[in-house]
């Protein structure tokens, strides 16, 4: 399971146009430096106060801007709902064009665009780590796992069939494809590549290219595409092998940004052997 973070939801819209009239003398016309001038309306619209102690954002308008920059709606630790927002934007191109920057990444987080990656639950990990014992190879515990309020994790055992299996959703920004508009799915698999279960591993399809997961070891890709069988439907896969045993990260969504996150957890795995 991931940890619980405050965040800042949205929901309203927009601000009226001000306008400047001109005057002149009955049925003359306007001098041209006198031509009507039109204020734009500011972007972004300003937070909602509940009882004046609690503030958010209307929906829609998820990126909330503070003094010390902007945060997205995918950001693991915003300021609570305490502390008053100078305004919310509907995106970050919005928010940037106002003058604020993106916030920091938390220390010890990491960031792929803006999916957060932070550090996995423990009670997660100790189920994941009692899990090579009994499985009697390596098993792959996730450092870094997305930022969500969805649940990471093996349903109270890992192990599965022979096979090492953890599943998660979690809330991407704006924009994320995944298994829905926004919502994101990963699995974490492994099992001894004499198995080579493909309802697993490789929805019928051998991996391609090379990418480096760790000194040594390369693994490669596979696309499942979204009317294949087994649990990998419309996921790519990063798939490699290990001193007898076959690992996986997988997501739905073949996108650039979902290979980049399939490595970035590839290369921060812990592994634990029985």
């Amino acid at each position: 399971m991931l940890r619980a973070k405050p965040r800042m939801f949205a929901v309203a819209i927009t601000a009226p146009i001000l306008a400047a009239s001109c005057t002149g003398s009955p049925g003359a016309r306007p001098a041209p430096s006198a031509a009507r001038h039109v204020t734009p309306t500011p972007a972004g619209q300003p937070p909602e106060g509940i009882a004046g102690t609690t503030f958010m954002c209307p929906a829609g308008y998820g990126f909330v801007a503070y003094a010390s920059g902007y945060y997205p709606p995918t950001y693991p630790s915003p300021p609570p709902p305490s502390v008053r927002p100078a305004r919310c934007y509907r995106s970050s191109a919005e928010a940037e064009a106002a003058g604020y920057t993106l916030a920091p990444t938390p220390q010890g987080d990491l960031r792929i665009g803006l999916v957060y990656l932070v550090p996995a639950d423990e009670t997660f990990l100790a189920t994941c780590r009692a899990a090579g014992p009994h499985l009697g190879f390596p098993v792959p515990c996730p450092s870094l796992v997305p930022e969500s309020t969805d649940s990471v994790g093996c349903d109270g055992n890992c192990a599965f069939d022979g096979a090492f299996i953890a599943e998660g959703g979690f809330s991407g920004p704006p924009g994320y494809v995944g298994a829905n508009p926004g919502i994101g799915h990963l699995w974490i698999m492994a099992a001894r590549a004499k198995l080579n279960p493909p309802f697993w591993f490789t929805c019928g399809r051998p991996p391609f290219g090379s990418v480096m997961i760790r000194p040594g070891v390369h693994g490669g890709w596979i696309n499942c595409p979204q009317s294949s069988e087994g649990n990998h439907a419309g996921h790519v896969l990063l798939v490699w092998d290990g001193a007898g045993v076959t690992y996986v990260v997988s997501l739905h969504g073949q996108t650039a940004i979902n290979r980049d996150l399939d490595l970035l957890i590839a290369r921060h795995l812990t592994y634990v052997g029985p």
